[in-house]
């Protein structure tokens, strides 16, 4: 472990210990895609590559001799929402840095192992602890600079100075007035260095502290990039959607107006620094592509210096020009309509690129001609590989008890994936689904072979502390549907059955109902609960008792002892208890400040035993945790406060073993039915949600996740 440095008056970094890599204990066995991938770094001789996502994971990946395999990356030292994205010394493919929500990291392994960097930006006062540029020297490659944007801080920027390859940093004070967020630094051969900020180019000597403007930018001009070569040196400018390009040919002394048309407006540039002239760019414009016309979201590419430009990635499988090497199911996804949010070149090779988007990353060996996707794998059919980079939010999984190989996902984002060969392949049905965005439940009959019944929603990510956010939108669709084929085909009720339109992500089975007439339950976020006696053919409402404040139903469970369980969450939110079928209902648990309820446990071998679980609020941090009754939920007792939990989960065979699914902490196992607890530490998911064990075998587990898919292991 480094040591604290100082010199004069000025705190340097220090580093903490790094942690293990992932475990082979843990698989993904889900499909791989499906989220939004951003900020893709390549390392400077093409063989290493890191993706962030919007999930808080991220992935690390060896991508050379033609070959591309890549790996979850620890949850412990190096994770959150991605600012700056990772950041590869120039000249040191092993040494990569990394800004996220959380943490300034370094890894010397070349994205395997993390050790957090602490310093001043750790007390910043911004939700964003992590830098948004880090930029070393190729020239002389112990010299980097990190740069900390405040931006939801009253505190301004601060830069950071390493003369040792990242291993301590020094505040910096140097720093220009009324000239923006930095956005590049472009170190030159003779030592000097130019700096792009939003609204100057200006360049230091080396050996100084002194920056001199080269090139000021007016009115609402604003700089995005700098980069190439000192005989090709672009940057690009953004301006009321008319952007253009600054170009110098002799290192950055003169600039030239270089602009594109009318609609340019870059997002992501990166000039080659291996070819003077090329550059590949991504701009945003209004509106989305079309198989017939990418409509400028995409990747461009030019070779003579902006005379000339074009589109070089195809991403729709339909498209004349499509140009994915191995189509996956996200070809035919809607994220190829988006713009790339992310682009990477590498430095001694650019021919080899890497972008993303909302669902998947994309890697060219040779300049854009062609391209492989890297988040999915596919089966050379329809289907899906299990593996690959998972993004998508699993909210649970079932093992069919008619047919031990036929696996089902409650997955948000894209749903209904089904696997009938025990995990191996698998692909989307939603034939006769007319909100084929998000499932968050599933039933399956116990007695009827193939008939599953599931809860429709159009929104994702409930009850997330992100919808307390009353600017977010919420659309009220959704509905209750069944199918009779093993979820390969879905049929709705009418519109008139008296089931509102709305997410529904709770559905409740009494397994012991007449076959032919199933009793039902639904919890319908802002409506309540219903009921239905025919198998989902009509509802009625069944609210009496539950509060007219808070109708968002999250979750409904029938227990083998006859009771139901109803859950609402967010502001207000309660666990209640009915003992007559839903006819009425009482509170069974209600708390000042808990109120994000995620999940209800019930002892099958005894029903005085009850698990409740809640997300902390964020704002008010506070309310998250575990709590217990043992009469049945008359008074409860809290077995672990102060985390965000999403559920706890009973060893079928122990019912001393719980398992708790807790936000940003990974999996707790406790031995002593909820009196202590202790962190599943190789477990590589940092949002578990759900636990099914294997009939077969209870210590295989499979862990639904936030953002991560299904992890299958063994707790024992």
């Amino acid at each position: 472990m480094l040591k604290n440095v100082f010199k004069g008056f000025l705190m340097l970094a220090t580093v903490a210990a790094g942690s293990s890599v992932i475990a082979d204990s843990w698989i993904q066995v889900g499909p791989g895609g499906g989220g939004r991938f951003r900020l893709p770094e390549v390392s400077c001789d093409g063989n290493k590559a890191m993706i962030a996502t919007d999930m808080g994971s991220y992935f690390h990946g060896e991508i050379g001799e033609g070959k591309s395999k890549f790996t979850i990356g620890s949850r412990h030292t190096n994770g959150g929402y991605y600012k700056g994205g990772f950041f590869y010394h120039p000249t040191r493919p092993e040494l990569v840095f990394s800004g996220s929500s959380s943490t300034f990291s370094i890894s010397t392994d070349g994205g395997k192992n993390w050790t957090v960097l602490a310093g001043e930006w750790d007390t910043n006062g911004s939700r964003f602890v992590g830098p948004s540029l880090v930029v070393f020297s190729p020239y002389k490659p112990d010299l980097g600079y990190a740069w900390f944007e405040n931006h939801r801080s009253k505190l301004p920027p601060m830069l950071f100075k390493s003369d040792d390859a990242g291993k301590t940093w020094m505040k910096q004070s140097f720093m220009p007035e009324n000239k923006g967020f930095l956005q590049s630094i472009f170190f030159k051969q003779d030592g000097s260095s130019l700096w792009g900020f939003e609204k100057a180019i200006m360049n230091m000597v080396y050996g100084t502290n002194e920056l001199v403007v080269v090139k000021e930018l007016t009115g609402a001009d604003k700089l995005k990039a700098l980069s190439g070569t000192e005989k090709e040196l672009y940057a690009p400018v953004n301006v009321n959607r008319q952007g253009y390009v600054l170009v110098s040919d002799d290192a950055g002394k003169s600039w030239n107006k270089k602009v594109l048309g009318k609609g340019y407006s870059f997002s992501y540039f990166k000039a080659a620094a291996d070819k003077p002239g090329k550059a590949y760019f991504v701009h945003s414009v209004p509106g989305g592509a079309t198989k017939d016309d990418v409509k400028g979201r995409t990747v461009y590419k030019t070779e003579d210096g902006f005379n000339t430009w074009k589109p070089v990635l195809f991403r729709y499988i339909k498209m004349a020009n499509f140009n994915i090497k191995n189509p996956v199911w996200t070809s035919d996804a809607w994220g190829w309509g988006v713009s790339p949010q992310g682009l990477a070149v590498c430095r001694n090779n650019s021919d080899i690129v890497i972008t993303s988007d909302c669902t998947q990353a994309y890697l060219t060996r040779d300049g854009g001609k062609s391209w492989e996707t890297l988040a999915c794998k596919t089966s050379g059919s329809v289907k899906t590989q299990e593996g690959g980079m998972p993004v998508m939010s699993a909210y649970n999984y079932y093992i069919d008890p008619h047919n031990y190989q036929n696996r089902y996902i409650a997955m948000n984002d894209f749903c209904n994936w089904f696997s009938y060969d025990g995990n191996k392949t698998w692909a989307q049905y939603n034939k006769g689904n007319p909100y084929p965005h998000n499932v968050y439940t599933m039933e399956i009959d116990p007695d009827k072979p193939g008939r599953i019944w599931a809860g429709s929603c159009k929104n994702h990510d409930l009850p997330h502390w992100k919808w307390l956010n009353k600017r977010r939108r919420l659309l009220d669709l959704g509905t209750v549907m069944v199918s009779d084929d093993y979820g390969k085909s879905w049929n709705i009720p009418s519109e008139d059955c008296g089931l509102p339109k709305g997410n529904v992500p709770g559905v409740a089975l009494d397994p012991k109902s007449p076959v032919d007439s199933r009793h039902l339950w639904a919890a319908v976020w802002n409506k309540g609960f219903f009921a239905s006696t025919d198998g989902g053919n009509t509802w009625v409402e069944k609210n009496n008792g539950i509060s007219k404040y808070n109708k968002r139903a999250f979750k409904i469970k029938y227990d083998k002892f006859g009771r139901l369980w109803g859950i609402t969450s967010l502001n207000g939110g309660a666990l209640y208890l009915s003992k007559d079928r839903g006819e009425n209902w009482k509170f069974a648990f209600r708390r000042r400040g808990v109120e994000i309820f995620t999940g209800i446990t019930i002892d099958d071998k005894d029903e005085n035993v009850v698990y409740a679980s809640a997300l902390v609020n964020y704002s008010a941090k506070k309310g998250g945790g575990i709590w217990k009754s043992v009469d049945g939920g008359k008074t409860w007792a809290p077995s672990l406060e102060g985390v965000s939990c999403w559920g706890v989960y009973i060893h079928p065979q122990n019912k001393d073993l719980l398992v708790a699914c807790i936000n940003d902490k990974g999996l707790l196992i406790s031995r002593d039915a909820g009196k202590s607890w202790k962190e599943i530490e190789d477990f590589p998911a940092k949002v578990p949600i759900g636990v099914t064990f294997d009939p077969k075998n209870s210590e295989t587990v499979y862990i639904s996740c936030f953002g991560s898919s299904i992890w299958k292991g063994t707790i024992k």
